[in-house]
């Protein structure tokens, strides 16, 4: 009987997935903030919640590049974020991958990850 593996096979789409969730948080950002009309004002308020404890809750380089890359709101390059750290451009690419698999891996009940 073949055993079924409970682990997400499918990294490039898992990171894929938490990188397109990530770039809509300055809208997330501000239906939960500002639009308070608008119909998806409550779900925009639990993803702000879950995307920040999330965050919060990670290792600080992992924290510090999903800060960067996503959040704070201002355009910064690979480079310049690689530079600021201290990384290689290659070292900051794979501790990004795995920032971002982190985040799919934590985010409201694994429904990042992708499956066989």
């Amino acid at each position: 009987m073949k055993q079924y593996d409970h682990r997400p096979n499918k990294p490039a789409r898992n990171i894929n997935n938490a990188r397109k969730l990530l770039k809509s948080y300055g809208t997330i950002r501000r239906l939960a903030t500002v639009n308070t009309s608008h119909p998806l004002h409550e779900q925009a308020k639990r993803d702000l919640k879950c995307i920040q404890a999330i965050v919060g809750g990670m290792e600080d380089t992992q924290a510090s590049i999903i800060n960067m890359c996503y959040l704070d709101g201002s355009h910064k390059t690979r480079q310049y974020i690689a530079d600021t750290m201290g990384y290689s451009r290659s070292s900051y690419n794979r501790f990004k991958n795995r920032a971002l698999l982190a985040f799919a891996e934590s985010y409201n009940n694994q429904e990042l990850l992708v499956y066989k």
